[in-house]
């Protein structure tokens, strides 16, 4: 039988609180960054109401503006639609899965055999569900996953039109070294280091922008 030290139970919890408070501390910093970012390129160019970088779903928008160049198909409404209906798809997922938990499953669980029968017996002596149970779940599944096809297709599709809109932004506000701002942020994004591109945004945001793109969104 293998020991397991007491301080472990301690431990434990310790180290998961502190992975969960440096990955909200981040998460903070990178928002922070980003917002100040996205407002300064927004006020060199000359665009209305940089205050959007801080409004979560029209920071999108917002970047797609930014984004903007001549003779290229703007970004900023796609890029403000996709979260928003990534967010409806992620609720009505939610609801439909709550729903299946607390009025399906659990009733199931709640089975006293699960607490008077041997655990060896619960799958091939006692039906802990009925047909019409089985059927329901069933029917919930073949419901979520398209739902959850479609909100796979949907984070593609915005991360894809944020990583162009993110090149255009890098040729905008560092032409010379753009290249370098967008490999480095996508293979950053790529290895999950999240707080790199809000960094090289910030950087970029210090620059002055190319003269043809100056007011242009206006």
């Amino acid at each position: 039988m293998t020991y397991v030290p007491e301080y472990f139970y301690v431990i434990f919890p310790l180290i998961i609180l502190s992975v969960e408070i440096i990955g909200a501390l981040v998460a903070v910093a990178c928002y922070v960054m980003e917002g100040i970012a996205l407002m300064n390129m927004a006020k060199n160019l000359g665009i209305e109401h940089p205050w959007m970088s801080w409004i979560p779903f029209a920071k999108p928008y917002l970047f797609g503006k930014i984004s903007d160049s001549k003779n290229k198909k703007s970004l900023k409404i796609a890029l403000l639609v996709l979260p928003i209906i990534l967010a409806v798809l992620m609720t009505v997922f939610l609801i439909i899965y709550a729903n299946m938990i607390f009025t399906i499953i659990a009733p199931i669980l709640s089975n006293p055999s699960f607490e008077t029968l041997p655990a060896e017996t619960l799958s091939y002596d006692v039906p802990l569900a009925s047909d019409a149970q089985i059927q329901e779940i069933l029917q919930t599944v073949f419901l979520m996953i398209p739902i959850a096809l479609l909100m796979i297709g949907v984070s593609i599709a915005f991360t894809v039109l944020y990583f162009i809109a993110y090149y255009r932004i890098c040729n905008k506000f560092s032409k010379d070294g753009a290249i370098g701002f967008f490999i480095g942020g996508l293979v950053a994004a790529l290895l999950g280091v999240s707080i790199v591109i809000p960094i090289l945004l910030l950087v970029m945001s210090r620059k002055t922008p190319v003269s043809e793109d100056r007011l242009l969104q206006q």
